[in-house]
């Protein structure tokens, strides 16, 4: 992951100790699809789709940010590059 992402996703921690266990849990599996983005391209597209999803069930990149009060739109902003490489990848 690179450190931009890093940090940002450190700072995220570090201002939600107020997280119950189960949001704990949802930032865990934010982090991770974002990880995973580093994948070799037949494993990462998962999460490429993922993160560029428009579905809200229970899990979707879209619930987790509703949970953890993230903004869609800034993540897909900072994983942009990153989500684009990928697309271009896939192609």
């Amino acid at each position: 992951m690179n450190n931009t992402l890093y940090t940002i996703i450190k700072i995220e921690v570090e201002e939600a100790p107020s997280y119950s266990d189960e949001e704990w849990l949802w930032f865990r599996v934010f982090k991770q699809a974002v990880e995973d983005l580093d994948l070799p391209t037949n494993n990462r597209y998962c999460s490429f789709a993922w993160f560029l999803s428009s579905r809200e069930d229970i899990g979707s990149f879209l619930w987790i940010c509703f949970h953890l009060d993230f903004c869609p739109e800034f993540w897909v902003r900072k994983l942009a590059k990153k989500l684009h490489y990928h697309f271009i990848a896939i192609k």
